[in-house]
């Protein structure tokens, strides 16, 4: 019976993807935005901007589903549509071999197997719906674009369910829409003006369910999570456009950035589909089989998009997920390529399935060895239970530093219900009134700058200090911004209104996390907690931080302190969130160095490690091999050595080495602005009059450096040449709007009149 039904392929995959993933689901809430969607769903709110509309309102049908906690349900949800769009690209393989059975099913396997595939099938998320509409979107597209007689029925429906996606995920729907419009366009020929007006007007049908952000932050009883108050057009269209991340996106090292995104896609699995995929695709489009350029432009699309994000995103993996599905095509073209190639006597159809069949077979092999998809192993919760839950009886204000606890705190406290006398914020967040109307609403006792006493700046600041002054906990994942007194207990960090520390806790043990957000929520967890206890002066309870006492050995960490930590003054140039291991191998050898211990050998390529080393050679004496390591590295390197000089009271080393550097090249702009900065700081007429030399030969060197003009106007204003200082502090400000500090030298220059 199953095999009389032409869509019984399609059925398969359907039933057996599905079955399998929502086997394979996550048992509880996951890291980043899983809690935050949860909560959205549950709650039906306003999830981050794009606000994802689509994902809002089908969670909360499968919220209603009573099985499991809400983020289980969420996950079958995702499993269901994941299989929906492996179905989707069966019917996308069959659109271009209509015969086929066997061989579009195995052609799907070794794409599902692929960490961005599985791990988007089992955690709750907008990408797999996304996937699944705009699977089926395409295959309808290029069932118009193949046929001799196109029905204006099926590239209309395509049309709505690109734009239907694109209230789940309008980035990734976009890079689809511009190749399927271009080819849907091409195939219309003369009866594109007459289909127009009703793909303008199913467009404008499906962007009605963004109405819903509207309606829900106008509704009478508000859900408590409506992401960015769209209730104003203003308002609306900036959730819609995500316009907060807007900077976030960048032409500059964009193909640097696709090679990187091709390393994403070549994990497990993923790099057979990718290079065999590609070369079907390929393959097909110079063939000219009709829709293979289509599907191989998708992809670039697809890449190009995500190789535009400048800034880093963890789930940049499911971004390109689609890439894999549309591979799978790539790869069903090849399979048929190598078939009709084979001198067989009797060609079956079956016997397509047989060139496939080792890429498959393969394909099992790397996921086998691919570690990377044992997120769902993990209990993100165990973060919420050793910091927010430890809380004494509220009212309290909790700080979140990021999406990894954020989002898992707002599950526990929004869905869960849990803890409702403590608050949650974020320092980035309490910039916008809609997050302090949020907390607002959460708290009517806690203070809330700018709500509370209409002034604006610093607000993340003030609602440290006023809430701690008023005598309410607060406490945070990461030291506080401004220098305020702290106490470490479990995970978390209790700010104090005065000097007055509470007792210290003994640092736990690194968080056991294995998947590939967690291992780097635990190393990020464990690193800050060493950093404070470095901070404190107490480098073998950062080992113990670190979990680093064997790496050290006992003799080491039985020393005793003799040299000030270096880790204050190491520049950001590295995002710790992406080279986790790489940073702990670094706090170990900067414990080893305060304990006395003399490695010296690098420990890796990283920025941050040969800074480290630089600076370990220059305060042992080993100038010639320090500065020679220094040249090598940015210049937020060599930018930052004198300030650390200068903090460990080795001034006169400072200087020395920069006359030296300024000897050696006497145009070395940076050092001759940096030696007159620590000259003019030392305010003598000689010092300030040598300075504003070094800073003319600098400025000479390099006239559009804003940071010189703004150091040139210090010693100015200094020499009492009032009228030069403002001229360097204008410049600095053309050359540099966002100068907060030339803006504020020319204020108060002005203030002073």
């Amino acid at each position: 019976m199953l095999r009389e039904c032409e869509w019984w392929p399609e059925l398969v995959a359907f039933l057996v993807g599905s079955a399998v993933f929502t086997w394979l689901v996550a048992p509880g809430v996951l890291w980043m935005d899983v809690g935050e969607l949860a909560a959205a769903a549950v709650t039906l709110g306003g999830a981050h901007p794009p606000g994802h509309p689509g994902h809002s309102l089908l969670g909360k049908l499968a919220c209603l589903i009573p099985i499991g906690e809400v983020a289980t349900r969420l996950s079958f949800l995702s499993a269901i549509a994941m299989g929906a769009a492996l179905s989707g690209t069966v019917r996308l393989i069959r659109v271009f071999f209509p015969t086929q059975r066997i061989m579009p099913l195995l052609a799907v396997v070794p794409t599902a197997m692929a960490p961005g595939i599985f791990l988007n099938a089992t955690r709750p998320e907008v990408y797999a719906p996304t996937f699944a509409i705009l699977l089926w979107a395409v295959a309808l597209a290029i069932t118009f674009i193949r046929s001799d007689a196109p029905k204006s029925r099926d590239g209309l429906t395509s049309v709505f369910l690109v734009s239907l996606a694109a209230s789940f995920h309008p980035a990734i729907a976009l890079a689809v829409a511009l190749p399927i419009a271009l080819s849907l366009i091409l195939a219309s020929k003369k009866r594109t003006l007459r289909l127009l007006p009703s793909a303008l007007g199913l467009v404008v049908l499906s962007a009605m369910l963004y109405l819903y952000l509207p309606s829900r932050a106008l509704a009478s009883d508000v859900p408590p999570l409506v992401w960015g108050d769209p209730s104003s057009l203003g308002n609306l269209w900036d959730v819609m456009t995500a316009s907060v991340y807007q900077d976030n996106f960048g032409h500059s090292s964009i193909g640097e950035r696709f090679a990187d995104r091709l390393a994403l896609l070549a994990e497990g699995p993923g790099l057979l589909v990718l290079l065999l995929g590609t070369a079907g695709l390929g393959f097909g489009a110079l063939t000219q089989l009709r829709g293979a350029g289509t599907l191989l432009l998708l992809c670039l699309s697809v890449l190009g998009a995500a190789s535009l994000q400048s800034s880093f995103n963890p789930d940049m993996r499911a971004y390109l997920a689609l890439v894999l599905l549309a591979g799978s095509v790539g790869l069903a073209i090849l399979a048929m390529a190598i078939f009709r190639a084979l001198p067989l006597p009797e060609k079956r159809t079956w016997h397509c399935a047989v060139p496939i069949a080792p890429m498959v077979m393969i394909a099992i092999w790397m996921s086998a060895n691919d570690v990377s998809r044992r997120d769902n192993s993990e209990d993100a919760m165990q973060l919420w239970d050793e910091s927010v839950s430890l809380m004494p009886p509220g009212p309290g204000l909790y700080f979140a530093s990021g999406d990894h606890s954020l989002f898992v705190a707002w599950y526990e406290s929004l869905v869960g219900g849990a803890r409702p006398d403590i608050v949650v914020a974020n320092s980035q967040l309490v910039r916008d009134r809609w997050f302090l109307e949020y907390l607002r609403g959460r708290s009517s006792e806690l203070y809330l700058p700018y709500i509370d006493d209409g002034k604006k700046g610093n607000i993340a600041e003030r609602l440290y200090w006023e809430n701690a002054k008023r005598g309410y906990d607060v406490w945070g994942d990461a030291l506080s911004p401004t220098p305020v007194s702290a106490s470490a207990v479990g995970r978390a960090f209790i700010f104090h209104a005065d000097d007055a520390k509470a007792s210290q806790s003994t640092p736990l043990p690194p968080l056991q996390f294995s998947g590939l957000v967690g291992s780097k929520v635990a190393t990020l967890t464990a690193l800050r907690r060493a950093q404070y206890e470095s901070s404190e002066g107490r480098p073998r309870a950062a080992a113990n931080a670190l979990g680093l006492a064997e790496r050290l050995g006992p003799e080491l960490l039985a020393g005793t302190q003799v040299r000030p930590s270096l880790m204050p003054y190491l520049p950001n140039v590295e995002h710790h969130f992406l080279v986790a291991d790489s940073a702990v191998k670094l706090f170990a050898e900067d414990i080893a160095w305060q304990l006395g211990g003399d490695q010296l050998a690098p420990v890796g390529r990283g920025q941050e490690e040969r800074i480290h080393l630089a600076w370990r050679q220059l305060l042992s004496g080993n100038h010639e091999s320090a500065e020679r390591l220094l040249d090598t590295l940015q210049p937020a390197a060599l930018a930052s050595t004198t300030p650390m000089l200068l903090a460990l009271g080795r001034g006169e080393l400072a200087e020395s080495r920069l006359r030296k550097r300024i000897a050696d090249n006497a145009n070395d702009a940076l050092s001759l602005s940096t030696l007159g900065s620590l000259l003019g700081n030392k305010g003598d007429a000689s010092s300030l009059a040598e300075a504003a030399k070094l800073f003319q030969a600098a400025l000479r060197i390099d006239q559009n450096n804003p940071e010189t003009w703004a150091r040139t106007g210090l010693v100015l204003i200094k020499q009492g040449k009032r009228e030069l200082a403002r001229e360097a502090w204008t410049t600095a400000l053309k050359l540099d709007p966002k100068r907060k500090d030339a803006a504020a030298y020319l204020r108060r220059l002005y203030t002073e009149r």
